[in-house]
């Protein structure tokens, strides 16, 4: 086994263990598809695929900072890499408690690619 097979193994092991602290959302990924336009309601709509997963989610600390902006009211995010079926992108969304929804405004993962960080940031 590579090391980075360890890494994910091992990212993989301590989320299994953390037990109830993990969070079931949604997250909503944008797709490809274009965005429609409601001319009744003059409105346009992304297009998403929403999925079910569990994320541990804290408050992002201030003292954490990648040259990117942390508001107060910041949480961060984790969840294995092999958790999630989309790659992550920008502005995709997360939903808790169905219907507090959070913007990723920011996101990264480790150099072994075992586990994804992010910052969301509350709509």
């Amino acid at each position: 086994m590579g090391m980075q097979e360890a890494f994910k193994k091992a990212a993989q092991t301590a989320f299994v263990v953390a037990g109830n602290i993990k969070e079931t959302v949604s997250y909503r990924s944008k797709t490809n598809a274009s965005a429609t336009y409601d001319p009744t309601e003059g409105t346009v709509t992304d297009a998403y695929t929403d999925y079910s997963i569990s994320m541990i989610i804290n408050k992002a600390r201030s003292t954490q900072n990648d040259n990117r902006v942390i508001l107060e009211n910041d949480d961060e995010a984790m969840i294995p890499v092999d958790n999630l079926t989309p790659t992550p992108k920008l502005h995709d969304l997360v939903i808790r408690n169905t219907t507090e929804v959070w913007d990723i405004v920011w996101f990264k993962t480790d150099p072994a690619q075992a586990l994804w960080t992010f910052q969301l940031r509350k709509l």
